[in-house]
């Protein structure tokens, strides 16, 4: 067809360009002219199996045979749930609200559930938390479950109890702010109650 014998044109007038560049330097003009072709070039070539290299031609001495691309596939369908999804789901979760946690979850949402879903679930529980106020805090902090619940979480409830907070107003912090427990304490936390310390605010008003 003409439209591919205008491309088997363009490889082979680009293939002389290619000879033409391993005799003698190319001058200012030559440079500007591959430098607005090479859109082109790499269009009319990629399908290639050679390529030019520093300073020399690979290959075998010709212009290469387009071959036809094949495009690439996941090694794992999208449509597929993970194991976490297909527990999530058994709790109530609808499908609008995993895509929603698997967008905000900042990868493949397979957090192990042994390990980390049902005890964040169980601590939960614990504090007092519903099962309607755990949906929440789910669904807009997904990223709980990769944090460490008894290195981290655990501590920084210790610590806001130690303020003065009891069971419900921690239960409710957690609500507002499920943030707080992916917060350090010695780098994020005490450092801004100090702060608000020297602000002239004590305890009750923080």
């Amino acid at each position: 067809s003409w439209h591919s014998t205008t491309a088997q044109g363009s490889r082979l007038l680009l293939w002389g360009r290619v000879q033409t560049m391993r005799r003698r330097p190319l001058s200012k003009r030559s440079l500007l002219l591959l430098l607005v072709i090479s859109p082109i070039a790499v269009a009319v070539l990629r399908p290639c199996t050679t390529w030019v290299t520093i300073g020399r031609w690979s290959g075998t001495g010709a212009p290469c045979a387009a071959r036809p691309r094949v495009p690439r596939r996941s090694s794992l369908s999208d449509d597929v749930h993970t194991l976490a999804e297909d527990y999530m789901s058994s709790l109530g979760f609808s499908e609008d609200e995993l895509s929603k946690i698997k967008a905000r979850y900042k990868q493949r949402f397979e957090p192990d559930i042994e390990k980390k879903i049902k005890p964040f679930l169980r601590w939960f529980s614990e504090l007092g938390l519903t099962e309607s106020q755990v949906h929440k805090i789910v669904l807009a902090f997904p990223m709980v479950f990769r944090q460490r619940l008894e290195e981290n979480s655990k501590p920084v409830v210790r610590w806001l109890k130690g303020l003065g907070l009891d069971d419900s107003h921690v239960a409710k912090t957690i609500l507002r702010f499920p943030q707080i427990m992916s917060c350090t304490l010695e780098a994020t936390l005490k450092p801004k109650l100090q702060w608000l310390h020297e602000l002239g605010m004590d305890d009750s008003q923080v």
